[in-house]
């Protein structure tokens, strides 16, 4: 959800890009967008216990920060990677999509941030 609304009311609304070498069309708009984005589909999560009834509402801020900052340090660092090595996608098994690499980048923070702060507090 974090990079469907980044992308989508970044591209609406968003002008000041935030990192043009590393990523030239994300906007700070589309940033904000995706980190509440985040929060909006936790916060339904916890309200409607799909997760269960051992989250509250500090958890949903807590995997708010983390699915909607470190998610999209994820989608930069994998841009960053994509430029210093000189590519567009970083394959063609979804092409347009950015590659396969793109559609797990947020992962790659934001899931062992949010297996630590489970294991630590759960």
């Amino acid at each position: 959800m974090c990079d469907s609304a980044a992308y989508l009311i970044g591209k609406k609304w968003g002008r000041k890009k935030i990192f043009k070498r590393i990523s030239p069309k994300k906007t700070v708009v589309g940033c904000v967008a995706g980190f509440i984005g985040a929060g909006v589909v936790f916060s339904v999560m916890i309200a409607t216990k799909v997760l269960g009834n051992q989250f509250g509402w500090v958890d949903v801020a807590m995997f708010t920060v983390i699915s909607g900052i470190f998610g999209q340090m994820g989608d930069f660092a994998e841009s960053l990677i994509k430029r210093d090595v000189g590519v567009k996608d970083s394959g063609s098994f979804l092409r347009g999509h950015g590659g396969v690499l793109d559609r797990f980048d947020s992962l790659f923070f934001a899931s062992p941030l949010t297996f630590v702060y489970v294991q630590l507090f759960f």
